[in-house]
């Protein structure tokens, strides 16, 4: 039986500092209500155009999330605002994989397709160059996905919004990490001391964790 978001220690430590803040737990209901659904919904669908790849489902944010917990030290604990960002990043990081019919056709007129042709034998069969040109660039259409979540509030219901501050830009930088140089974590995308409202975050943290825990 697959389980959920809301199983998960990191979600669960989300529910209770929400609660010991404030006593009511809109971020964490977000996350239950709405992420989740959506999560498990559209990377059902990834396979359509990359069928020779691992699952990356509803069971493979689960697993990440529970690693990412693993992986934290004894005695580091992130903030309810660090927690909301890298739940979001954890269930969206993949979302990019999914694409339609028509996304197909374009990325097969690409000039990164073209280029992607000469690395593979002319017997190759175009659903796997397809494929490989899918994961590739999954990364920033992902970004991508998370504008188009945004603009349509009232099909998928993910606000982005921790105390009424839009979070998206540290939400994508998180998402872009686990596809770049970890060199490129120095930069200024990356600070180890942002602000939320009253919370401090470390983006360059929440990166490092999504990229070992995947």
């Amino acid at each position: 039986m697959s389980r959920n978001i809301t199983d998960t220690l990191l979600y669960k430590s989300l529910l209770e500092k929400e609660i010991s803040c404030n006593g009511i737990s809109p971020l964490s209901s977000s996350i239950a209500l709405h992420l989740q659904t959506t999560t498990e919904t559209l990377l059902g669908e990834v396979g359509t155009y990359m069928p020779d790849y691992t699952l990356h489902n509803i069971d493979h944010v689960v697993n990440v999330l529970d690693i990412i917990n693993d992986i934290i030290p004894e005695g580091v604990s992130l903030n309810r605002s660090e927690l909301t960002i890298l739940i979001y990043a954890v269930a969206l990081h993949d979302i990019g994989m999914l694409i339609n019919r028509d996304n197909a056709v374009q990325l097969k007129e690409t000039e990164a397709y073209r280029h992607l042709l000469a690395e593979f034998d002319k017997d190759t069969p175009e659903s796997s160059i397809l494929s490989e040109l899918i994961r590739r660039t999954h990364v920033e259409r992902s970004c991508e996905y998370i504008d188009k979540f945004k603009e349509d509030l009232h099909l998928f219901h993910l606000d982005f919004e921790i105390d009424g501050i839009d979070f998206r830009k540290h939400l994508k930088n998180v998402i872009l990490a686990h596809g770049l140089p970890v060199s490129k974590l120095t930069d200024a995308n990356y600070p180890t001391n942002a602000l939320i409202g009253k919370e401090r975050i470390n983006v360059k943290y929440l990166a490092l964790l999504l990229r070992m825990g995947d």
